[in-house]
Order: C-alpha cells, then sequence, then structure tokens
C-alpha cells in the first residue's frame, strides 16, 4: 500500500505504509500543492492541483513519477482547489474527464488524454472548493453555501441545494447518498 502526501512548498512525497518510508519525492509545483487525486479508473495517474505562482494542474505517471501532463488551471490567482476524474462510457467511445474547480467558481472538463479544457460553466457566486463524480454526475460544493449537480457530459445543472449557514468545502458520496460539509 502507498500514501501520497503533498505540502505548501511544492513537493509531492510517496510513501509505503507498511514500513513508514518515504519512497519518493518531487518538486511538484512551483507553490502549494493544495490538492491530489487518485483514482482506480487511472492506475497510473496521480492528478495534482496547484496554487500560486504556477494554478497547474499536472497529471502524473505514478510508475516513475514522470509528469505526463501540465494545464493551466482557473487562469491566473486562482488556486486548484479540487480535482475528480471519471471515465464516460465504454470502449472506443469512452471519454476520459478530469474535473477541475478554483475559486473563480468556474467548473472545467478537461480530456486527460490531451490535456485540454473541453468545457468550462459558471458554477457557483463564489469560490468553488470541492469537487465529486456522483454515478454519471458532477457535484459542486462552494463559498456561497451550495451545492449543484452536474450533468458529468454535457455540464448541465441538473439541482441545486441551498446549504444556508455554511459553505460547503467538501464533499463525498456513500452509494445513494450525497454528502457536504462546511
Amino acid at each position: 500500500r502507498k500514501f501520497a502526501s503533498c505540502d505548501r512548498a511544492g513537493v509531492i512525497k510517496l510513501w509505503t505504509t507498511e514500513h513508514e518510508d518515504e519512497l519518493d519525492h518531487i518538486q511538484a509545483h512551483k507553490g502549494e500543492v493544495l490538492n491530489l487525486h487518485y483514482s482506480p479508473e487511472f492506475p497510473s495517474k496521480l492528478f495534482s492541483g496547484g496554487a500560486f505562482p504556477d494554478d497547474t494542474i499536472k497529471i502524473w505517471d505514478v510508475s516513475d513519477f514522470s509528469c505526463e501532463r501540465t494545464m493551466l488551471g482557473g487562469g491566473q490567482n486562482f488556486a486548484i482547489n479540487c480535482l475528480t476524474a471519471t471515465r464516460h462510457g465504454s470502449g472506443i467511445q469512452d471519454s476520459c474527464r478530469l474535473y477541475s474547480v478554483d475559486d473563480s467558481a468556474v467548473l472545467r472538463s478537461w480530456d486527460i488524454d490531451s490535456g485540454t479544457c473541453v468545457q468550462s460553466v459558471p458554477a457557483h457566486e463564489l469560490g468553488v472548493k470541492s469537487v465529486i463524480v456522483w454515478g454519471n454526475q458532477v457535484v459542486t460544493g462552494s463559498l456561497d453555501m451550495s451545492a449543484k449537480i452536474w450533468d458529468g457530459t454535457t455540464l448541465n445543472c441538473l439541482a441545486t441545494m441551498d446549504c444556508v449557514g455554511d459553505s460547503v468545502m467538501a464533499l463525498e458520496s456513500v452509494g445513494t447518498w450525497l454528502l457536504a460539509a462546511g
């Protein structure tokens, strides 16, 4: 079993949980690494999101920790707050998508293979802090005290939940349940 961690200096470290030994580390971003994402659907990849001054998304090959791709995330001065990845469809027609959110309040969909932003939509009134895949849908949580459910392919908004009283900083899905926390 492996464990990955990130820090304010832009370093990603890979550890073994069995012996608590550091296996490797890389200077991943110029600024703080705000998040890491691993998906069993992409077992050879690790995704990272950086803060100022680079504000980039990077895709890493976990076998040798080489950077496969770097994408400019939300634009200048918008740190990447959260990432999630999924595969839509099956076989030849499937699409591999990475979703990112940041303080520009925009939800972006990226093609994992090409590294291009294929779609972006204004998602919330204030910065978006969390994003998860929930079946064929994408869910975002924001400082504007709402969570929204989006069609994972079209990014059409399907529902808005008003979470009055607190920002939505974290999301989790468990079966038919969607959990939001401030």
